[in-house]
């Protein structure tokens, strides 16, 4: 999986080695929890398939968007 990274502060951009989509956002939202505000895309791999967002608002609980959401 692939965790392509847009939060305030910045965080770097990732390859993670699990295998499903739950692990993957348990590490999305681990990384949100230290930031102000952002989104992390998950991907498949870095080429991949587009899986959905984890987003977290200013002031707010973050949530997962999925990618059959949009």
């Amino acid at each position: 999986m692939y965790l392509d990274c847009d939060t305030t502060p910045p965080l770097r951009s990732r390859n993670l080695s699990v295998k499903t989509i739950d692990a993957a956002k348990r590490r999305a939202f681990a990384l949100l929890d230290g930031i102000d505000e952002g989104q992390i895309a998950i991907y498949r791999d870095y080429l991949g398939e587009f899986l959905g967002y984890a987003i977290k608002p200013a002031a707010a609980a973050a949530f997962f968007e999925d990618a059959t959401d949009r």
